[in-house]
């Protein structure tokens, strides 16, 4: 039996998918129960003697999670490994949960310059470094273009409403506005909301975790950015695994890594000045999965086809029309061939492409892969999500019940 307590937050969607992950692992190895220990406990450093007290009461072989003031000389006399997951504080000594949280900034700002925004803003935490990573990543991006950045970091604690307020006032509009978690993105569309600012026509606002409840319960529903939370929690659980049979605890950083932008109404799919070229965009977008072409989509344009080239490229570099209307249908082929089983050709062409049998060039210059290999890589990404069996899970489930909150620290 592996014994690992639980120092984690519950109540967000991110925290319930990177478990989710390790209880799959768990499953698959077998085996595991997990223990709870409260977050009056864990995340009170005058505490943090309770946390090796109940570890050594249940025998644990590993600890994970977030444990305020925790030292060597506090944890090495259990011999047991200790992940950690902090909110201010790097441990070196330590293994960790970690991300790629440059690259979240990064994939904003992409996501935003190809809207062609002129305005920009962050909204993050003061003093939190993975908050800060994610600003750096924005800014490397945002570098060097004729944009304007504006940035504003609150208290993780106890943000300054009114504060927050005057500067979304203040903001140059419209402007392209990335929260560094929804949680800040949330509250930015109910201020806004509250404030009289239109979102997204003054406002865009994009988050990161996708956490989906949170997401969808603002209005208009948060766009965020997706990470692979699972597949953290399911790498941890191979780490932790691995640590008690080699019996050391090497500083190893877990990451979650940024995969994909989950797109809903609080952001624009552009922003685009030329009226010309919004119409042509909105045709395309509205019937890019059928077999248009490029006499439909210039037919009531009043502009030469040398124009027309002309001011798609200037509003939308470097998309062309073909390459804007391609990438579309490869992603909404990437769709049919991640959900469901119709055969490649089906999936082109119901994505709008008319050359389905040569569609395999497009596809692979776009994403890198082979429509086939895509399926099989997306397959087996779901198939992992998806390891623990029904029983297995019920196991896990129940050892979670075996926790601190029906048998509180003493």
């Amino acid at each position: 039996m592996f014994k690992l307590i639980l120092c984690c937050d519950y109540t967000r969607e991110p925290e319930r998918r990177l478990l989710r992950g390790l209880s799959d692992f768990a499953a698959t190895e077998g085996g595991w129960s997990f223990f709870r220990i409260p977050p009056d406990v864990y995340k009170n450093s005058g505490r943090r003697m309770e946390v090796a007290e109940r570890a050594r009461a249940i025998g644990a072989d590993a600890i994970f999670g977030r444990w305020d003031g925790v030292d060597r000389a506090l944890s090495d006399p259990l011999g047991i490994p200790v992940v950690l997951r902090t909110v201010h504080t790097e441990y070196p000594d330590y293994p960790m949960l970690s991300g790629e949280y440059r690259e979240i900034g990064r994939m904003a700002a992409r996501f935003y310059v190809k809207q062609h925004y002129d305005h920009y803003a962050f909204f993050g935490y003061e003093g939190l470094i993975w908050s800060d990573e994610r600003l750096e990543g924005f800014e490397e991006v945002l570098k060097g273009r004729n944009v304007n950045l504006s940035s504003l970091k609150t208290d993780l604690g106890n943000p300054d409403e009114e504060d927050i307020k005057e500067w979304l006032l203040r903001l140059p509009k419209p402007v392209a506005l990335f929260a560094t978690n929804d949680v800040l993105a949330s509250m930015a569309g109910q201020l806004c909301l509250e404030t009289g600012i239109r979102i997204p026509d003054e406002v865009a606002i994009l988050g990161a975790d996708n956490d989906t409840f949170l997401c969808n319960i603002t209005t208009p529903a948060i766009s965020s950015i997706h990470l692979d939370f699972e597949k953290q929690g399911y790498e941890l659980g191979e780490a932790l695994s691995r640590m008690r049979k080699e019996g050391i605890m090497p500083p190893i950083r877990i990451k979650v890594h940024p995969t994909d932008i989950e797109e809903r109404g609080s952001t624009l799919r552009h922003n685009i000045k030329d009226p010309y070229i919004r119409r042509i965009v909105d045709f395309i977008d509205t019937h890019f999965d059928t077999p248009i072409s490029m006499e439909d989509i210039v037919r009531d344009i009043p502009l030469s086809r040398r124009s027309i080239e002309i001011r798609f490229k200037k509003e939308m570099a470097p998309e062309t029309i073909l390459t804007y209307l391609n990438g579309l249908r490869i992603k909404l082929m990437c769709k049919y061939l991640a959900t469901t089983d119709l055969p490649v050709t089906l999936a082109a062409e119901k994505a709008g492409f008319t050359d389905v049998f040569n569609v395999g060039r497009s596809f692979k210059r776009y994403t890198g892969t082979s429509p086939e290999q895509y399926r099989k890589q997306a397959l087996a990404d779901q198939a992992r999500r998806t390891t623990a069996t029904p029983a297995i899970n019920s196991n896990v489930a129940a050892s979670f019940c075996q926790s601190s909150d029906s048998n509180p620290i003493k």
